[in-house]
């Protein structure tokens, strides 16, 4: 089902200063003509992988990314615990050595981004966000960035999630861009693990497009949520794509 911008205009007024307004961004070069790829950074990833509740390691391609470097210092890891909740840890990056964090029950990563950083400003190496073996990596900054690029979101389990609306830009080749969740596009109900299409579009070689929802798309707790893409053309595109979501407190 879909809920009206009457009713989400009310439920804002009512729930205005708890509600949470949040765009996902994403990026991705080298975008597959024969597979769906799934928008991040995270390189040779056509799918973007979770955690599934486990303890993760930071580390950076330089040794200036650390606690007193010149690049990232400190990283922000927004992510959900094993109940699906909200949680924040700050890292401190030790350059080329793994930086373990101390959650063990990361569940689902909502944001990646520095939280200090030297004199460069932004970070010096490629950071990446790994298992404890380093042979999985579930979310990456590149260099010169300050944010991971990677278009996934979950909506808390203690939040009702509204999407907005999304945009997509393809900067050469044709590309069709696909806004999917594990979400019934007639229900609106849950379905863990099922990535229906809820919108796509097309763009020609360097070209933009951004979609408002006349009813904005429900999502009940725990709904996965993600940007993908394929290269409609002879060769790999690359291209970029958001969507914005209000997260308001859900009713019991």
């Amino acid at each position: 089902m879909t809920v009206s911008n009457e009713h989400i205009a009310a439920v804002a007024r009512e729930m205005s200063l708890k509600s949470i307004y949040v765009v996902i961004s994403s990026f991705k070069r080298g975008i597959s003509t024969s597979v769906l790829d799934d928008l991040t950074e995270i390189p040779s990833t056509t799918v973007i992988p979770y955690p599934n509740g486990i303890q993760l390691r930071a580390v950076s391609s330089s040794a200036n990314d650390s606690s007193s470097g010149t690049g990232v210092r400190t990283l922000m890891l927004e992510y959900l615990d094993s109940n699906y909740l909200y949680v924040e840890e700050i890292i401190v990056l030790n350059g080329v050595t793994p930086v373990n964090s101390v959650a063990t029950n990361i569940q689902r990563i909502t944001c990646l981004h520095s939280h200090t950083v030297g004199s460069a400003g932004t970070a010096v190496g490629n950071i990446s966000l790994t298992n404890i073996a380093g042979s999985v990596t579930y979310d990456y900054i590149t260099a010169g960035g300050n944010q991971s690029l990677t278009g996934h979101f979950t909506v808390p389990d203690d939040r009702i999630g509204f999407i907005t609306g999304w945009q997509g830009t393809s900067t050469k080749q044709a590309v069709s861009l696909r806004l999917r969740a594990t979400r019934d596009r007639c229900t609106g109900e849950r379905l863990p693990g099922v990535f229906i299409f809820q919108d796509i579009v097309n763009l020609k070689d360097a070209a933009s497009g951004q979609l408002c929802f006349a009813s904005y798309l429900k999502c009940a707790p725990r709904t996965d949520i993600k940007l993908s893409a394929i290269s409609t053309d002879a060769s790999s595109a690359d291209a970029s794509a958001s969507f914005s979501i209000i997260l308001v407190p859900k009713y019991e």
